[in-house]
């Protein structure tokens, strides 16, 4: 028994998760195995039940590109695409930090308008830090909602039981952590393999390299600081905690736990 399950996907990524999945179900008018074709979205859309014809197989992942997803854009991807400037060389946390850093300085200062300006973009770039990290944590948790759903309804199976997960990565902030560890859990007593396949394929950068810069960052910046004279109102800890979060999303860390713990592959 595989399921083959597809996360939410960009445009180019679904168009490779695809291939794999066809290459995988072949030409053979029937498979070997008892296979499903499932897609994940803000709910778990059953696009193939379990069967073993492979021309049903075919037909469910070619639709998978064609429909849209319900995905919310985060404030923090509209921005880079729409080119969008970004202080501290284009690191978010380097753009928060300076933001509470100049409120902080200006109210002290007593700057007038110019200290009402740098309170009302720290409070604006707090509200989008903090939308990035509920969204995170809302997709992720319904990826790993979805993913368990799926493990439970192969538990009643015998034997050794396959996922196949076609994503770019997924959060497990906050409560999905607590969720996720369930998750590989349950697979684990039910003896379903999860295996993942980073269907991004081949960046042009490393998936680590934003989250190095961000610990370099935060790093810096508490070697800055002096905890008996600045006040920012932020914690000492509140950058590398931030970092931290994003070690924890990064793709290949979420996706190679996952498999890991599950006797799969990434």
């Amino acid at each position: 028994v595989v399921a083959l399950v597809f996360d939410r996907l960009s445009q180019e990524a679904s168009a490779v998760a695809r291939k794999a999945a066809l290459g995988y179900v072949g030409s053979a008018p029937e498979s070997n195995a008892l296979v499903g074709v499932f897609g994940i979205d803000l709910s778990l859309a059953t696009h193939q039940n379990y069967t073993r014809d492979s021309a049903k197989l075919r037909k469910a992942i070619d639709g998978i590109g064609t429909r849209r997803h319900a995905q919310a854009e985060s404030q923090g991807a509209a921005a880079r695409e729409g080119g969008q400037p970004a202080a501290g060389g284009g690191n978010p946390l380097a753009v928060l930090e300076a933001g509470g850093e100049a409120a902080a300085q200006a109210a002290q200062q007593g700057a007038g308008a110019g200290a009402a300006d740098a309170i009302a973009a720290a409070m604006q770039q707090r509200t989008r830090e903090t939308f990035d990290a509920l969204e995170r944590e809302h997709q992720g948790l319904s990826t790993i909602n979805a993913l368990l759903a799926l493990v439970n309804g192969m538990r009643a199976i015998p034997g050794r039981k396959s996922m196949v997960v076609f994503s770019e990565g997924f959060g497990t902030a906050a409560n999905a952590r607590e969720r996720f560890r369930s998750l590989t859990d349950t697979a684990n007593r039910a003896n379903v393999s999860i295996y993942a396949m980073d269907a991004a394929g081949l960046r042009t950068e490393s998936t680590s390299t934003e989250t190095k810069e961000a610990i370099n960052a935060a790093a810096n910046q508490m070697l800055r600081r002096n905890p008996t004279t600045d006040v920012t109102g932020t914690s000492m800890t509140g950058a590398l905690e931030r970092a931290n979060e994003m070690a924890r999303n990064d793709p290949h860390v979420v996706l190679g736990q996952l498999t890991d713990e599950t006797g799969g592959i990434l």
